[in-house]
Order: C-alpha cells, then sequence, then structure tokens
C-alpha cells in the first residue's frame, strides 16, 4: 500500500466515502480530512502536511477554484485534482486554467489512481529540481564569495569558469577568462604544469608557481580534481588555487630565524655545528678555520650601554660577511665569540684570509661616537676528513694567545 495524506474538499460524505473507497481499492493506505469551507481549509492546512488535494467542483459555501486559490496564497506545490461530478469542456478548462493538475468526473474515478501517481511523481521531480537548484544557488555562491580561486575547465584545458577570487589572484576579470587555456595561469618556469594530462589523475594537489598577468610569479598551492558524468566518463577538472605567498614568506623568515642570529644576521651556533659536521665528512679538504673574539665588548657595554655594544657587534658581523665567499660558514657562536669554515682553502689561502681581516681592521675606525672594531683572531687548516675539530682547537688556542698579547690595554680615546 502507498500511503497517502490527502485533504479532501468535499461537502457529501457518501461521495468523500467512495473516493476513499476507489483509492484503497487503488493500493492507497489514506490518511484524509474532509472540509467543505474556507476556514475549515485554512485550519487543515495550519495544523498537517498533505501529499495531495481532491476538491470537488462546486461546494454550498465553497467551490473547487476557491480551494485552489487558498492553496495557492500559501504557495503549495502539492497535487490538486479536481473531482467534481458536473460535466462540461469549458468547466475541465476553467479548472485547469485556474491551475488544478487534472479533472476527473465522479462518474470516471477508474482515472482518478493513474493521476495521482503521475502527478506524485511530477511533484517529487518538482521538488528534487527545486531542491537541486537551491543547492546549485548556494554552492555557486559559497565559490563566489570564498577567497580560493576556482577554475572548471573541460579535458583539453579550456576554461569553462573561474570565479572572482581567481580572476583577482592572477589579475584578470572573469569574463577574460572564460574560453581561454587554463595554462594561461602556469609560469614559464615551471614547464611541467604544461604536461599534466587530466586522464592521469583523480585528485592532485601540489605546490606550484603561477603567472600574473603583469607576468610576475607567485607561489600557489592547487587541488585539481577530475568531474565525472553518471557513467563515470571524466566530463572537465575542477582547480582549487591558494596563493600561499604570505606562508611561504613565514616559512622562509622561519627557516632563516632557526640558522641565524638575531643580531648580527649571521649563521648561529646551531647551524654552525650542523656544518662543521657535515664538513668534517665530506670531500672538500683541505678546510680552513677562523676564530675571533671582538675585543674589549664588556667595557663598550659599561661604559656605553648594551646598545653601543649590539651596534659594535652588527658592525663586525657586516665586516665579516663583505670578506668571505657565499660558500664559506661565517657564524657568531657566543656572545663576542665569532667563527668561520672555509672548506677548500689551505694554509696559503688561509693567511690571506687573514690578512684581509687586520687589513679590513684598520680601515673601519669607525664614524663619530662609534668605537673601532678589534678582533683577536686565530686560524688554522684541516688537511683531511675528521681533522676539523683539531683544527678548531687549534685556530681558538691560536686566537686566544692574540688575547691575552692585548689584555691589560686600553684603546686610546678610552676614559679611565
Amino acid at each position: 500500500m502507498t500511503p497517502l495524506r490527502m485533504l479532501l474538499v468535499e461537502d457529501s460524505p457518501d461521495d468523500a466515502a467512495l473516493l476513499l473507497w476507489e483509492l484503497k481499492r487503488s493500493g492507497f493506505d489514506c490518511r484524509s480530512r474532509r472540509v467543505e469551507s474556507r476556514e475549515e481549509m485554512e485550519s487543515a492546512l495550519e495544523a498537517s502536511e498533505w501529499d495531495l488535494v481532491l476538491s470537488d467542483y462546486i461546494l454550498p459555501s465553497f467551490s473547487g477554484i476557491d480551494a485552489l486559490r487558498l492553496a495557492r496564497e500559501r504557495e503549495l506545490d502539492i497535487p490538486f485534482i479536481m473531482v467534481s461530478g458536473k460535466t462540461g469542456e469549458d468547466v475541465a478548462v476553467e479548472a485547469m486554467r485556474a491551475g488544478a493538475h487534472d479533472y476527473i468526473l465522479k462518474g470516471n474515478l477508474s482515472r482518478l489512481a493513474p493521476a495521482i501517481r503521475r502527478e506524485l511523481v511530477e511533484f517529487r521531480r518538482r521538488r528534487e529540481q527545486r531542491a537541486a537548484e537551491r543547492e546549485l544557488r548556494l554552492l555557486k555562491q559559497a565559490i563566489e564569495t570564498i577567497p580560493l580561486g576556482v577554475t572548471i575547465s573541460d579535458l583539453k584545458g579550456t576554461i569553462l569558469y573561474s570565479n572572482p577570487a581567481e580572476a583577482r589572484m592572477h589579475g584578470y576579470a572573469v569574463e577574460e577568462l572564460v574560453g581561454k587555456d587554463c595554462r594561461i595561469f602556469a609560469a614559464q618556469e615551471c614547464p611541467e604544469e604544461r604536461r599534466i594530462q587530466p586522464e592521469s589523475f583523480v585528485m592532485l594537489g601540489r605546490e606550484s608557481v603561477n603567472r600574473h598577468r603583469d607576468g610576475s610569479v607567485f607561489p600557489v598551492y592547487m587541488i585539481s580534481s577530475l568531474v565525472y558524468d553518471p557513467d563515470r566518463r571524466p566530463l572537465g577538472v575542477v582547480a582549487v588555487c591558494e596563493d600561499i605567498s604570505e606562508r611561504k614568506r613565514v616559512e622562509e623568515a622561519l627557516r632563516f630565524m632557526s640558522t641565524h642570529d638575531a643580531l648580527t644576521g649571521l649563521y648561529n651556533r646551531a647551524f654552525f655545528d650542523m656544518e662543521l659536521e657535515r664538513l668534517n665528512r665530506s670531500r672538500l679538504f683541505p678546510v680552513s678555520v677562523i676564530m675571533m673574539d671582538l675585543d674589549e665588548l664588556k667595557l663598550v657595554n659599561d661604559h656605553y650601554g648594551h646598545a653601543a655594544g649590539d651596534l659594535l657587534l652588527q658592525r663586525s658581523g657586516q665586516m665579516l660577511s663583505s670578506l668571505f665567499r657565499s660558500e664559506d660558514v661565517v657564524a657568531r657562536i657566543g656572545g663576542d665569540e665569532f667563527v668561520v669554515l672555509l672548506p677548500e682553502t689551505d694554509d696559503a689561502a688561509l693567511a690571506r684570509a687573514l690578512a684581509r681581516i687586520d687589513e679590513v681592521m684598520c680601515m673601519a675606525k669607525g664614524g663619530a661616537g662609534e668605537t673601532c672594531i678589534s678582533l683577536s683572531v686565530g686560524g688554522a687548516t684541516a688537511l683531511e676528513s675528521g681533522t676539523i675539530m683539531e683544527a678548531l682547537r687549534l685556530a681558538d688556542e691560536r686566537m686566544y694567545k692574540v688575547k691575552q698579547q692585548r689584555r691589560g690595554r686600553r684603546r686610546s680615546g678610552w676614559p679611565e
């Protein structure tokens, strides 16, 4: 039995019983309510939901047309079928024009069950269509407003749709992108993007580099998904794109902070230790080591304040950075201690590096109010793998001897 909630607009109890009997005979399990006035119909519509309205055409104080209008006022999109004993083509035409889904004569109730089944199927179809349209509107609104770029393309890569975020991200208007090849976004530096075939993946997530309309490039994270028809044949590709420039800047800043000294911008102790271990196992020998200690930093802090001491450390770091190659490791490993690792550098090259440091220190006398840079320096060379630690110890001893020779002496101009 098919359950059916039916509102019956009928003034005759006998006719109502006949209709219910016919529907039961045709396989319907009816839960019905009979009304015969506008007030009763309004009350029934307020009290419950109905799958169907069956209405007589003429009632003593009401009519089928009035009942139909009331249903339309309530915006009820449920089947409304007129069942009447009044014959005549003009009557049926009037009912159908008013919005009835069918008009059936009481003398021909064999049509009633098929008409109800047909209209219930049609009602479900309309309801599903409205739900799909509502879902589509919500989806479109969501895609139009999210800050992520969304592009839909066919299997050849022709853009069928791009949302405003995608267009803004790449410097275009939405209407400019439709019909273009989706590779318009791919940076020339990333030709591999051009080789991705839609048929080769179901969902693909990756970092890439995209190109702005002005030619500039920026990093993105993309997720591409295939879209299928009901028979699982691929129809196109949906790509979601996020500009990750800010994330990359933060990651780069964090990486820099993890390997560099915050005050001088030189490498820090942690990075130095890793490089020391790496070079100790490498084939980049000979490797030379220079140990340095900034002279009289404590005196600067005591007489001029820690801001002056920090400035002296920064100037020392800038000076050392300018003296060495990009492959050399220049690090601040303590409060006033600096060290340099020089791969593929023998004793002769080390001597030249030490001479450069002395020469630059003599030239860096400092401006008005600035303290001169003075470093105690020692160096040594490791000739083979596994000997860098010994060279480091020897360079530290030589640096300390220089430091001892200078201890107790004050630079000219220091306050007594």
